[in-house]
């Protein structure tokens, strides 16, 4: 697909997670979620800048809304890559930009403060951005 077409896909994701069947079973929803997970996570390392940005904002919408679904693997895999390599996405200064502002939804969620905790320090040289 074009980018275009990912770029208007990712919210979508973020809007009906965790889009799933509610007839299926317990183990169908735990399938799904992970799926979503994977594709959100490409969606974090797709080429286009515009699509990075909004894959961060929609992990981070998802995270603070959905953090006890999530496995803690899975929350982990999405702060990497939204701390460790958006935060110093070298192409573009809105991919670093959101970075910033997904860690701030998500420290309004108390749940996730102490995960963030020892991540944040990191973060620190983006003040300067």
């Amino acid at each position: 697909a074009n980018p275009l077409v990912r770029l208007n896909a990712t919210p979508v994701l973020a809007d009906t997670f965790p889009l799933r069947d509610p007839d299926e079973g317990e183990d169908r929803t735990e399938a799904v979620v992970t799926k979503t997970v994977d594709v959100l996570t490409s969606l974090l390392r797709d080429p286009e800048p515009r699509v990075r940005v909004a894959a961060s904002n929609a992990a981070g919408r998802i995270m603070v809304s959905f953090w006890d679904v999530l496995q803690t693997t899975d929350i982990r895999r999405l702060l990497n890559e939204i701390i460790t390599k958006h935060s110093s996405d070298a192409s573009s200064a809105a991919v670093r930009a959101e970075s910033v502002a997904t860690i701030g939804l998500l420290l309004e969620a108390e749940h996730s403060r102490a995960v963030l905790r020892p991540l944040l320090p990191s973060l620190g040289n983006l003040i300067h951005d």
